[in-house]
């Protein structure tokens, strides 16, 4: 008999605390009863107590971490992305597969922590490019990432606001890390404030493999959940339906955010989640 989809809320080690260091978020994520936990690799990220620096780490340190994470029900890691010069949508094709190459270290990071899925960035490119070329060289860098993810036996979840059918259509171990905030900043741009998030949730189905919850009121995101216009019912609503069995992240600013926003905005979704399931 198939488990029951388990839809599992976690947090994003973000400056949780201004005197709390990358080790002590997480352990405070623990003691919060949040279920899963996610950092970034990028050094350059939020700060030294921000991320876990994969290309510095040493066996000691991986070891560390791996016992850190290890209390948690599901880990997700987040690769290096632009601000990292990581640029997969690059028309240069030696840009591009250099930043696949890149991305190597975080996934086989990712498979020693068991961690079902790294998400990536697609990048912004300086090129003048048309758009069509700049598909095509992401579309080639989603083909390369899916051979890396295969060989590690982990989900590459490209963070994406459009473009999406270059994941639904592609072959092998790839989703869409669906950040709730970002789209939204993205129907607000071109004019679909009205679009439901239910409805593109239930259109990804099981490419959809996670998700950075934050609200967004108009002009800030990275909120705590109600402190802002997104509609989660529907978000939870779509879930649901398409039998979602994931994290959904908390990737709360600590510039907008207080530390117990992340309990606060956990319960909401754990509610949202237990009327509809």
């Amino acid at each position: 008999m198939d488990e029951k989809p388990q839809i599992r809320v976690g947090g994003m080690v973000w400056r949780v605390g201004e005197m709390l260091d990358f080790y002590e978020q997480i352990a405070w994520f623990q003691e919060q009863g949040l279920d899963g936990i996610a950092f970034h690799t990028a050094p350059s990220f939020g700060g030294k107590h921000a991320s876990f620096d994969v290309r510095m780490a040493k066996t000691a340190d991986r070891e560390r971490l791996k016992q850190a994470v290890a209390p948690f029900a599901e880990v997700s890691v987040h690769a290096e992305f632009d601000n990292y010069d990581i640029i997969l949508c690059s028309p240069n094709k030696h840009v591009r597969r250099a930043s696949v190459e890149a991305l190597r270290s975080t996934i086989d990071l990712a498979s020693s922590l068991e961690a079902p899925v790294v998400t990536v960035h697609d990048g912004v490119t300086r090129s003048e490019a048309p758009p069509k070329v700049r598909r095509e060289a992401l579309r080639r860098s989603v083909a390369d990432l899916a051979e890396l993810a295969r060989r590690a036996h982990v989900t590459v979840g490209f963070e994406l606001t459009d473009d999406f059918d270059l994941v639904l259509d592609a072959e092998g171990p790839v989703g869409v890390t669906l950040d709730v905030g970002h789209v939204h900043m993205h129907w607000a741009t071109a004019g679909r404030e009205s679009d439901s998030l239910g409805d593109l949730i239930r259109g990804l189905g099981k490419r959809l493999v996670h998700l950075h919850v934050h609200d967004w009121d108009g002009q800030r995101d990275h909120l705590a959940i109600g402190a802002g216009r997104i509609d989660f019912t529907d978000m939870v609503e779509g879930l649901v339906e398409i039998g979602y069995d994931g994290m959904l992240c908390l990737e709360l600013s600590s510039d907008a955010t207080v530390p117990a926003d992340y309990p606060r905005s956990a319960e909401v979704l754990r509610s949202l989640i237990e009327q509809r399931q």
